[in-house]
């Protein structure tokens, strides 16, 4: 990621998305002006906690990965510390850091709520309510009898936050009971479900 400040209020967050965080790779690029060898030590730290965990030691490579399940939700840190040490005499030596803007890591899918439902003659009202928490709601849409998904709007019109509001209202519905699913994704591409019978 890009350099950030530990303290980084106001630095862009990177959200990582389901199939990514399989997989977690964390890359950099270090170049030495005497052209020594460079060794470098990779930490991390949880938003909100001040001590560094050491992730990995004598890395000669320029990426290493990790486990992205292996992290739980939340936003971190990482930190990569290139030396030459291994080029020069302890009393030479030099290093340098660099930490990485946040990363989110985003491993639950949200939890919908429902709140009200209405059917009268052919048309149905629904109430819901998506709610993530490590990241914003980013789409929500429903699918009647196994049919096709259709896109709802939040009650505010705008997916920015970690719980929205829903209200939607069907028309047309054939007589008869029909399973109603509502499906709501968050930043890092988990999705929750909810099921509805319309009676």
């Amino acid at each position: 990621g890009d350099a950030a400040p530990t303290s980084s209020t106001g630095t862009p967050t990177q959200t990582l998305s389901r199939a990514a965080q399989q997989q977690l790779m964390i890359s950099w690029q270090a170049d030495d002006p005497d052209g020594d060898k460079l060794v470098y030590e990779i930490d991390f730290r949880g938003e909100g906690i001040r001590g560094w965990v050491v992730l990995k030691k004598d890395v000669h490579e320029n990426s290493y990965t990790i486990d992205g399940n292996s992290l739980a939700d939340g936003r971190y840190f990482f930190k990569v510390i290139a030396s030459d040490r291994e080029a020069n005499a302890p009393a030479v030596a030099k290093e340098s850091e660099l930490i990485s803007s946040p990363v989110l890591i985003d491993n639950t899918p949200p939890i919908i709520r429902l709140e009200s439902q209405k059917r009268t003659g052919q048309t149905a009202d629904i109430a819901f309510e998506a709610q993530d928490a490590a990241s914003a709601i980013r789409s929500a849409d429903y699918a009647i009898d196994a049919g096709q998904w259709t896109p709802i709007a939040p009650v505010d019109g705008i997916l920015d936050s970690q719980s929205e509001t829903f209200r939607l209202h069907i028309d047309s519905v054939p007589a008869g009971e029909h399973l109603l699913v509502i499906r709501a994704s968050d930043s890092g591409g988990n999705t929750g479900l909810l099921r509805v019978v319309l009676h």
